[in-house]
């Protein structure tokens, strides 16, 4: 189940940060939770009742997700002054700065993703 594209964001909500968990590929089966893996326990578990269903009704599931091969790194450069901020926030937050990028990088795509939930009307 788990090769199907998984699409990842945080949502801001009264309780705290909840986790939302998508699979585009397959009428956009959704699944939520507290943390990254009960949000992907849930569409996991939403995806079978999906695939099942789409069964039953004598349609094929979609293909699987292929993924590009990604390497994980990336070559980054920064102004002098960001380049310090940075350094410098990273260490009272107490984590690198591949870390903290990672993080704020993380974030914004959380932020753009539900922005896109907005124009969408979801």
């Amino acid at each position: 189940m788990s090769e199907y594209k998984i699409v990842l964001y945080p949502v801001e909500t009264e309780e705290g940060i909840e986790w939302i968990a998508r699979i585009p590929d397959v009428n956009n089966v959704g699944g939520s939770g507290a943390t990254v893996e009960e949000a992907v326990k849930d569409v996991q578990n939403n995806l079978a009742f999906e695939i099942e269903l789409l069964r039953q009704e004598g349609k094929e599931p979609p293909q699987k997700y292929s993924a590009p091969n990604y390497s994980g790194k990336i070559s980054l450069r920064l102004p002098k002054s960001i380049h310090r901020q940075v350094a410098e926030l990273s260490e009272q937050e107490g984590v690198s700065i591949n870390s903290l990028i990672t993080i704020a990088v993380s974030n914004f795509i959380g932020q753009k993703a539900k922005g896109q939930e907005r124009k969408t009307g979801d």
